[in-house]
């Protein structure tokens, strides 16, 4: 069984991106994870220049839609597995957030993940099992640190929430790169990642502004190394990225809804969405 997740962290990363695949040089390989540490580290400028630039961009943004290559390395089964794919994102009139996720194997068309949250609903689809799980999304209390699912991250990721939620650290600087290390502090996030790496733009493309991710790396708490490289991203481009993107699907032929507590066939959502999205395949 080949488990997938997909992380808080990177649908954080994609939400304020302007980025394509044009750049001269590649990410390096990551380092392995560094032995945690009981201080946080020291105060850094030039990381707090990103963290503002980051949380700018992504609070001037309405939708974004992006192209990606996902490569998932399992060091148990020695396998590895590429999807391709797009995220999309809109910001709602009532102040709630839509995203939307599919990656397609490249092994095998029929393997594929797809995830769809309306704003107030999230339905995470499992092929394997011909189900689509139902989730609720909580709306966040006001001071409160977030700390359920992907959407109060996705347009205006503030920077000293990540501070508080992540341990934060600029690890190395290229022409092209520099690459900071994040490691997650609360336990819900331990139990989804165990370190991850951003490798963030140093130049202006054209169209293409520094400062932002190119490259979100991770490593789960089983040692699944997981990359998702950006090829797209458009911001605010009409026709891109529409309402009808994130309503409630249709469920198909010989599948079955089903909640976190019950498994009847008109959903029933369940009290929290999950934080990763966890879709089985053989």
């Amino acid at each position: 069984m080949f488990v997938r997740h997909i992380p808080l962290l990177a649908l954080t990363c994609l939400a304020g991106l302007v980025i394509t695949n044009d750049l001269a040089g590649q990410p390096a390989k990551p380092a392995q994870p560094p032995a945690d540490t009981a201080e946080p580290p020291a105060a850094d400028p030039r990381l707090d220049a990103l963290l503002m630039r980051w949380e700018k961009e992504t609070a001037k943004c309405e939708t974004v839609a992006v192209d990606l290559v996902c490569t998932r390395k399992n060091p148990v089964f020695n396998r590895t597995e590429k999807l391709v794919g797009y995220a999309k994102f809109m910001r709602l009139s009532n102040g709630e957030y839509a995203a939307r996720l599919e990656l397609r194997s490249q092994e095998d068309p029929n393997r594929y993940e797809k995830y769809i949250c309306t704003g107030g609903y999230i339905y995470v689809f499992r092929p394997e099992e011909k189900l689509i799980l139902v989730y609720t999304v909580p709306r966040q209390q006001a001071g409160q640190l977030p700390d359920d699912g992907a959407l109060p991250f996705l347009f205006g990721l503030k920077a000293q929430v990540a501070k508080q939620r992540y341990r934060l650290r600029i690890t190395k600087e290229t022409e092209h790169y520099t690459y900071v290390e994040v490691l997650p502090v609360y336990p819900r996030d331990k139990a989804d990642f165990t370190y991850a790496r951003l490798a963030i733009l140093n130049k202006d493309y054209p169209g293409l502004p520094k400062d932002l991710p190119k490259e979100i790396f991770w490593i789960e708490p089983t040692q699944v190394e997981v990359k998702w490289d950006i090829i797209r991203v458009q911001r605010d481009v009409p026709g891109t990225v529409q309402r009808s993107d994130f309503v409630k699907p249709e469920l198909p032929p010989g599948w079955q809804w089903k909640s976190e507590a019950s498994s009847s066939a008109a959903p029933a959502p369940s009290p929290r969405p999950p934080t990763v999205i966890r879709n089985q395949g053989g």
